[in-house]
């Protein structure tokens, strides 16, 4: 089972900007800074001004619309409980990372940087 832990410092990420958006049939890899990757495998909610823009199941035509956020910066990122992880982005947009059920046994999403990996 994993979960968002409450101590995990996330700062590291604020100020980086999306240089890149790898979209995968089952993977999708957001790239901030040159050497900070989100690898998502995990359900998401993706909005601009409160408005959800992919309401689709899958996540390759759901990760289609996260291309919108390259160029964008991160303004901060606030843990949701244990079982969410929010990034909002300049120009109004927000990206929910959503961590899968406790009994699954598999990651939702990892965030890697130089030397450390944090795996949720």
């Amino acid at each position: 089972m994993y979960k968002v832990l409450q101590s995990t410092d996330w700062s590291f990420l604020v100020g980086g900007e999306v240089h890149q958006v790898a979209i995968g049939l089952h993977q999708v890899q957001v790239a901030v800074f040159e050497d900070i990757t989100t690898s998502i495998e995990c359900d998401f909610a993706h909005e601009r001004s409160g408005h959800v823009l992919s309401s689709s199941t899958e996540m390759h035509t759901k990760a289609a619309t996260l291309v919108s956020l390259l160029g964008k910066t991160v303004e901060s990122v606030t843990p949701k409980g244990e079982e969410a992880l929010i990034l909002q982005f300049s120009g109004d947009e927000r990206l929910t990372l959503i961590v899968g059920p406790a009994e699954e046994p598999y990651e939702s999403f990892n965030v890697s940087r130089p030397g450390d990996i944090i795996v949720v």
